[in-house]
């Protein structure tokens, strides 16, 4: 404590002495007595924090609360400083700029932080008032500090929970939005404007019945009036947006609380495209539901005449026709199979594939319909009474045609499900068939196991086929086994055989499920790819070397680790590229391969 300090203390102390030996000879000197202790006694047990301070910072006093959040004995620290007291660099940042306009005058209002030794971070509201000190005249501050800190965090955690809240909604594809009672907008979402497009300062000027012109905005209040808080209410409307778009929409509605206050809470999800599919399921419900029957009913034929009365069946059942004809390709002309059972006079012939509208529609590759077959003149009468037709190649098989005696008989959707179905026909031939050819030969190389390369030529084309369809990528792996005749030379062709056995090991183990592993000929293997791109056989092949390298470090067929070439190429949806000129590529890649992996190994 400085001189100047202890000189203010005596001072004090002998004026108070003086009053006090004033006040003993009067009669309410008890009475003062008395009020001042209760006046100490509930300043001290104030949850306040309180303090007084001369202009030189000096405390003067404090109360036992602040005491026991700075953790001292006030009577220690009574004419100290509070820069000793306190941590200097709060002191001087944050209480003595402060302080200097207190003294001259003026009350300071202010919040702090404040690391206390027992009670931690703490949150504080400061007062600082001047007051003049009625014995000495001089000026000092009183202090009144509250601690805050459950209001403050809490204000954070409703920040936070707030930030969240705007996050969650406008991350939203739905509109959101929030009214009042009044049926105004008091919150939107970025997708309420995006869709309706208007700004969010337009939106908050309006209400929903400034979009939802079904609805007025007295009869909003009502229905807003008269949720209950435990209820959502969910219903279908329309909402107009800024540029005269109508949208369907289905709105979902529940009481919240929004900022203190009871609000409504409502999501608009945008249902164009599910009333629009809706629409469209309930006219071809029934149509598609046989259709879906039909493909599961075609996969179990395992002959072609089983198949061809089976979609007969199935196709009389879907669509009002009054004859269905299933023509199908043998030795150079186009015979019936299948004919529905409506009469035809002089029954059914084979014909050239050059004539009628089958003849064409399976040179062409395409359909061809109409609502009137009498002015075709390439058609061929079955019946004079037919007029609407539609005719569907099925692949180069054959050729579905379908008629009925009322003109425009046929819709779109129609003939999309006719399409489908000589899709799916196309499909089954062609597995029947191979199945059968499977049947009198072998589909797997005896040594390896692999498929054989008579499979794959049987295999591709289908393969082909179906990835043109879904526009997806075919892959290539085109693999040589290096130094193979070196192999047989030096170790035998037994230990060559071995070789082999175990590259086709590795190769089946390494690719996925849905890839197939050749034996194409000699120590030439290849891998087709399905639904595969660049990177994805990228893949692959680090696969592919990676579990050789792996072999190597524990085979004991050879004294020199075994290496594999690898080609790679890729049928591109829309790109005019057949079967032979990806496998040459491919080829093409892997001998490039191998003379790298040659040159490396010099």
């Amino acid at each position: 404590m400085n001189k100047n300090t202890e000189k203010k203390l005596e001072r004090r102390l002998k004026e108070a002495q003086k009053r006090i030996r004033e006040l003993e000879n009067k009669s309410e000197v008890a009475e003062l007595r008395n009020r001042l202790k209760s006046l100490e006694e509930a300043i001290d047990s104030s949850e306040d924090l309180i303090i007084s301070l001369d202009t030189d910072y000096t405390i003067l006093f404090i109360n036992q609360t602040l005491a026991k959040y700075l953790s001292v004995d006030r009577n220690q620290i009574i004419g100290k400083s509070l820069s000793d007291v306190m941590d200097k660099k709060v002191f001087n940042k944050t209480i003595k700029p402060k302080f200097k306009k207190v003294i001259q005058g003026n009350a300071v209002k202010m919040e702090m932080s404040y690391d206390f030794p027992a009670m931690g971070k703490r949150y504080l509201s400061l007062l600082f008032s001047p007051h003049k000190d009625m014995e000495t005249n001089e000026n000092i501050a009183v202090g009144v500090l509250r601690d805050i800190t459950d209001r403050v965090l809490m204000e954070n955690k409703i920040k936070k929970s707030q930030e969240k809240y705007r996050e969650l909604i406008n991350s939203m594809n739905d509109t959101i939005w929030v009214i009042d009672f009044d049926a105004n907008f008091i919150d939107v979402n970025d997708t309420a404007a995006e869709v309706l497009g208007y700004s969010k300062e337009e939106l908050l000027s309006m209400g929903p019945a400034d979009i939802d012109f079904s609805l007025g905005k007295e009869k909003i209040k009502e229905l807003v009036k008269g949720m209950k808080s435990d209820e959502v209410q969910v219903f279908e409307t329309s909402h107009t947006t800024k540029d005269g778009r109508v949208l369907p929409v289905e709105i979902s509605s529940s009481l919240v609380s929004y900022r203190g206050e009871t609000a409504i809470l409502s999501i608009a999800r945008d249902i164009t495209r599910r009333k629009k599919a809706e629409e469209n399921l309930l006219e071809e419900r029934n149509k598609l539901e046989e259709l879906h029957k039909a493909v599961d009913q075609l996969q179990r034929c395992d002959t072609e005449d089983k198949l061809w009365d089976r979609a007969l069946r199935v196709i009389t059942n879907i669509l009002r026709l009054d004859l269905c004809i299933f023509y199908v390709v043998e030795k150079g002309k186009l015979v019936p199979k299948a004919v529905s059972q409506k009469a035809i006079p002089e029954g059914l012939k084979a014909h050239r594939l050059d004539e009628g509208i089958a003849g064409k529609t399976l040179r062409e590759q395409r359909t061809i319909h109409g609502d009137d077959l009498r002015t075709r003149k390439e058609a061929i009468a079955v019946r004079d009474d037919l007029r609407s037709f539609i005719s569907i190649p099925i692949g180069k098989i054959g050729v579905l045609q379908i008629y009925s005696t009322q003109k425009g008989a046929f819709s779109i959707q129609d003939m999309n499900l006719v399409q489908i179905l000589a899709g799916h026909l196309r499909e089954e031939v062609a597995r029947i068939r191979l199945e059968e050819k499977l049947k009198k030969q072998t589909i797997q190389d005896p040594l390896t196991g692999l498929f054989n390369r008579r499979y794959f030529n049987q295999f591709i084309n289908k393969e082909v086929n179906r990835i043109q369809r879904y526009n997806h990528f075919l892959g290539f792996l085109m693999i040589d086994v290096n130094k193979f005749k070196e192999i047989n030379e030096r170790y035998s062709h037994m230990i060559g055989d071995k070789v082999l056995m175990e590259v086709a090991r590795l190769l089946k183990k390494t690719v996925r499920d849905m890839d197939f592993v050749v034996r194409y000929g000699g120590d030439e293997f290849l891998i087709i790819l399905p639904e595969t791109d660049g990177k994805t056989a990228k893949v692959i092949i680090k696969r592919i070397r990676k579990k050789l390298k792996e072999w190597n470090k524990t085979q004991d067929l050879l004294d020199f680790p075994l290496t594999l070439a690898i080609g790679v190429s890729h049928m591109k949806p829309g790109v005019d590229e057949d079967i032979e000129t990806a496998l040459k590529k491919a080829d093409r890649k892997m001998y490039e391969d191998k003379k790298k992996i040659e040159q490396e190994l010099i």
